[in-house]
């Protein structure tokens, strides 16, 4: 990775009288404390200072200087952790005041791609607030920012709602008193470099009550609707249309609003055409004509530009208001656009709001694909939007701003004379949760899949684990199986597909294959030896994920091998290998490659289908790094037709190959292949596109992609985090913690207490619990169990919750409560401690009454510590 492409902007903050706009000295509480320096992969490095004496009329705000350190001005991004006194800073205070002084909410840069970006992308577990790149002396900023470069380094953040004061109770006396402990966290990726986060001149200062206010507070959205043109009924709910184009969404007297913008080309930068509910402006360089009536359930919206045309249809389908926007290009050139569905309140939605089922976040680049939602609850009305097309979930941008959530795309393209359509819903209700939108979500989509389960990742015999899903090594044609023939790879499969049959009744066993990663033996061509060849060995500087062949060998290994139609391509069509995910100390890379339908990485993982149940005996297959993600998601050699970049001015900058989008229904038809076949098939990564939505796959995502603290989970909730949220659309899955670095915590194994931690973190997210690691103690103090995940499955969901999922076989969940159960048998209650251990059910924290379907089950639990 290179700092240059990581540049997702920020301006940092000064707070020497006047700079940020701060009108006044700002009075230290303490002396600073003393500068530190956090690697990245390390823990964060703590500050404490004691509790605050209370100052009438003022704040407290947190004021330091941080970079992450590197050898030049080089960039930007998002990797600045801070949590206060356990709690993670975030974008904003609850009154939805901004947490950053004096900055607004959003940075100007010169990069194609982050014009316009907030200071927060995801404060989920304390990660988003951005940090520069540059020396630890340097003065100047990165010449790429657009405003207030003098502002430095620096920042002022209001922690007025997290810090520890001293409370005094009669006579003076000191009540309480605890010190305030902050932790600072470096997320750079260890694997592309150690560059330290620097963070000095740390301190505590007050700041006036009337200051805060002034350069903390929004400036909202103003929404004046116009008289209806066409108004839409539904299940408790009115859509009003304006003749601008723009809809209001009535739900008993409670308002919200839609309005949607598309770009044009312009200069300086680009402009934006609205479908607005205000009165449409004479000279706004559209034309909208809406065609419906009052009390329909059924409309139309046309808007002409000078160059595309918007047809809107839309229809009304019981609790949800289905949306189909066709853009045509009406010009003789290729055209670019970007768009934005904006949902508005009043106020900035008081009772929370998510992007991708993330909380309290203002920015979800990626991710959304998978959960492709927005959700917000303001005065008693909840609404929540969906992107239902695969090009609107593959170039799908997340954001919130103000009184404003955006489902968006920065880059859609539209070839000459041609069309695009999107189609997308909306989901209004009176007061409903996330959960509930979610829930009905799911299904609408119909992806309440039944799960097999307890899943290990290697199946194998383990003493007191019932497996009964989970893949044999070695891989099919990769990794350890790299260079094996057919004959050989059966000769080492097919014994332990028979052994662990006979010692696991039901097991599914499935092959191992790898997606967009195939291996290339340099010794079978005589130029071989001219690749990267590193031998597996990590720590040469030749060993890289997604790095480029120069032409000279790309046009060798065109003539050598058939997967020249599937290889991954920069610009000027030279090929993308992998050098890190080599296992073998033998001549291998890995070339990158992508499967759509009628390419040659697609026929042979079709045939690997056949091949691995039909010959070796799999009951189906395991696809690792199945979704296109990041930089290897993309050839630039060619065009998809509907992916590009844009320059400032809106013009096409690049246009560029998402196999996220053209391999969607080749993805698709793999998968269809396992389960149309009676076979189990799981993949790495949560649909990304309408097409494979459906399939009947088992998917996860990992639960070691977000930054975790177990050991400070314990004792209480944990929190919700970006990966595991992004599931509430799929199978709702995640795959666990590998235990082995619990093993020794200040001397403690605390393998077991860390897995049911983690079991609990995962149904706190809305999610079931596949095992990684499984090694954990079973004896003594220190012992645990596989117990909890032996009564987890089979599950097919009902209903996802916070702390609670509800299947048609069982109740999973975390915290106390009173449950509800269908069966004619009275329900079996299973509970578990802190260690995963079976713990006894009795009448004090276990009642059920009633009788056949229609059980109440009262349980009580260490919430947050305990599983039933």
């Amino acid at each position: 990775m290179i700092l240059k492409k990581m540049m997702v902007c920020i301006a940092a903050v000064c707070c020497c009288g006047g700079v940020l706009g701060v009108g006044e000295t700002l009075v230290p509480v303490f002396p600073p404390a003393g500068k530190i320096s956090v690697l990245p992969g390390t823990a964060p490095e703590q500050v404490e200072f004691p509790a605050v004496p209370p100052k009438k009329d003022y704040g407290v705000a947190l004021r330091f200087d941080a970079r992450i350190v590197t050898p030049t001005l080089s960039g930007w991004n998002h990797f600045l952790g801070i949590t206060a006194n356990g709690n993670a800073l975030t974008s904003s205070q609850a009154n939805g005041n901004r947490r950053l002084l004096g900055r607004g909410e959003s940075f100007d840069s010169t990069s194609a791609t982050e014009r316009t970006v907030p200071w927060w992308i995801s404060a989920v577990n304390g990660m988003g607030l951005a940090v520069f790149f540059a020396p630890e002396d340097a003065v100047e900023l990165d010449p790429a920012v657009l405003q207030s470069p003098e502002e430095g380094y620096e920042y002022v953040l209001d922690v007025t709602d997290q810090v520890n004061y001293i409370e005094m109770g009669p006579d003076d006396r000191v009540e309480k008193a605890l010190p305030n402990v902050f932790f600072f966290q470096n997320f750079y990726p260890s694997r592309h470099g150690n560059y330290p986060l620097v963070v000095k001149n740390i301190e505590l200062v007050y700041i006036s009550e009337a200051e805060i206010e002034k350069l903390g507070e929004l400036d909202l959205e103003k929404f004046v609707p116009a008289a209806p043109a066409a108004t839409l009924s539904g299940e408790g709910f009115q859509l009003n249309i304006s003749p601008g184009g723009g809809m209001t969404l009535n739900v008993d007297g409670k308002e919200a609003f839609l309005q949607s913008r598309y770009s044009y080309p312009a200069e300086p930068v680009m402009g934006f055409y609205t479908l607005t509910v205000a009165e449409p402006e004479a000279d706004s360089g559209i034309t909208v004509n809406v065609s419906g009536q009052t009390d329909q359930t059924e409309a139309q919206v046309k808007m002409v530009a000078p160059q595309y045309t918007l047809t809107r249809n839309l229809a009304v389908n019981g609790h949800r208001i289905e949306v189909r926007d066709t853009l045509e290009n009406t010009s003789e050139e290729d055209l670019g656009l970007a768009w934005s569905q904006d949902l508005g309140f009043t106020k900035r939605p008081d009772e929370g709001f998510r992007l991708a089922g993330q909380p309290d976040v203002t920015l979800v680049p990626a991710l959304g694909s998978r959960n492709p939602t927005l959700f917000a609850q303001s005065e008693g009305c909840s609404v929540g939007l969906v992107a239902e097309d695969t090009v609107s979930r593959c170039q799908l941008e997340l954001a919130a701003a103000r009184n404003i959530l955006s489902m968006k795309s920065n880059g859609m393209g539209i070839p000459a004379g041609k069309s695009v359509t999107l189609d997308w819903a909306i989901y209004p209700s009176n007061g409903d949760e996330y959960y509930d939108f979610i829930n009905c979500l799911r299904e609408d989509w119909q992806v309440n899949t039944t799960i097999p389960g307890p899943y290990a990742i290697r199946a194998a015999v383990i003493p007191g684990l019932n497996c009964k899903i989970g893949s044999v090594i070695p891989w099919y044609d990769y990794a350890e199986g790299a260079g094996l023939t057919r004959e050989e790879y059966l000769a080492e499969v097919q014994p332990k597909i028979a052994e662990l049959r006979k010692a696991l009744p039901g097991v599914k066993l499935m092959g191992l294959v790898e997606t967009n990663l195939v291996n290339f033996d340099a010794s079978s061509v005589p130029w071989g030896y001219e690749l990267p060849l590193t031998y597996a060995d990590r720590k040469n500087p030749k060993t890289k994920y997604a790095q480029f062949l120069s032409p000279e060998l790309t046009a060798k290994l065109d003539e050598s091998t058939p997967y020249r139609d599937s290889l991954m391509r920069d610009k000027d069509g030279n090929a993308m290998i992998d050098t890190w995910y080599v296992y073998k100390p033998i001549p291998f890379i890995n070339l990158m490659v992508q499967p759509e339908r009628g390419n040659h990485r697609y026929e042979v993982m079709m045939e690997n289908v056949d091949f691995l149940m039909d010959t070796a005996g799999f009951d189906g297959v395991y696809f690792d790094q199945f979704q296109p993600w990041l930089h290897d998601g993309f050839s630039e050699n060619r065009w998809d037709g509907v992916t590009v970049e844009l320059d400032p001015t809106g013009k096409i900058a690049r246009k560029r190959y998402s196999y996220a989008i053209t391999g969607a229904t080749g993805r698709a038809d793999i998968l269809r292949k396992v389960t149309e076949r009676g076979g189990v098939v799981v993949i790495n990564g949560h649909p990304s596109s309408r097409e494979e939505q459906n399939t009947g796959v088992i998917s996860f995502q990992e639960m070691e992609n977000d930054v975790l603290d177990l050991p400070g989970y314990v004792g209480h909730k944990p929190p919700e985090l970006s990966w595991q949220v992004s599931g509430h659309l799929a199978t709702p899955i995640i795959l666990g913690i590998r235990t082995e670095g619990y093993a020794d915590i200040n001397g403690v194994d605390r393998r077991a207490e860390m897995m049911t931690k983690a079991i609990i973190t995962a149904l706190r997210n809305g999610l079931l619990y596949y095992y990684y690691g499984t090694d954990q103690p079973l004896e003594g103090e220190l012992g645990g169990s596989y117990e909890i995940g032996n009564h987890m499955f089979p599950f097919t969901p009902v209903k996802l919750g916070e702390g609670v999922l509800v299947g048609k076989e069982r109740t999973v969940g975390a915290i106390s409560g009173s449950y509800l159960v269908d069966g004619s048998e009275e329900p079996k209650v299973y509970l578990f401690d802190r260690q995963g251990r079976p713990k006894a059910v009795t009448s004090e924290n276990v009642a059920i009454s009633g009788n056949s379907e229609n059980w109440t089950v009262d349980i009580k639990l260490d919430d947050w510590s305990e599983v039933f």
